[in-house]
């Protein structure tokens, strides 16, 4: 049986989200994290923070993990901007092509 993790999305824990279990994704303690801070805040913090696999013992569930996509798929509310927010259109000329210039996303730094 597997349970399902209230700050990521997480749903494959194998221990219920109680007891001082911690959430191999987040990495979130339940009992400990979360005594004074609510999921949403801590999940605001985790996502703010790169949503980041945390667990060195227990592997991503495939190469294409994504935090922000497991969170919106678990329909999770957050309040922190996904990383694609960061991206805008800008014009570039591409040598030798047939339209000259084109528009590329890029990321903003």
């Amino acid at each position: 049986m597997y349970y399902p993790c209230p700050v990521c999305g997480y749903g494959q824990m194998t221990e219920p989200p109680e007891n001082y279990n911690i959430c191999p994704s987040c990495g979130t303690e339940f009992g400990y994290h979360d005594l004074s801070t609510s999921h949403r805040s801590l999940r605001n913090k985790w996502l703010a923070n790169g949503a980041k696999w945390f667990s060195f013992a227990t592997p991503k569930p495939d190469i294409y993990w994504n935090g922000f996509v497991q969170v919106t798929g678990a329909g999770l509310p957050y309040d922190v901007p996904a990383p694609s927010d960061s991206f805008k259109e800008v014009e570039v000329t591409v040598p030798g092509s047939d339209t000259p210039e084109m528009t590329q996303p890029c990321q903003s730094r």
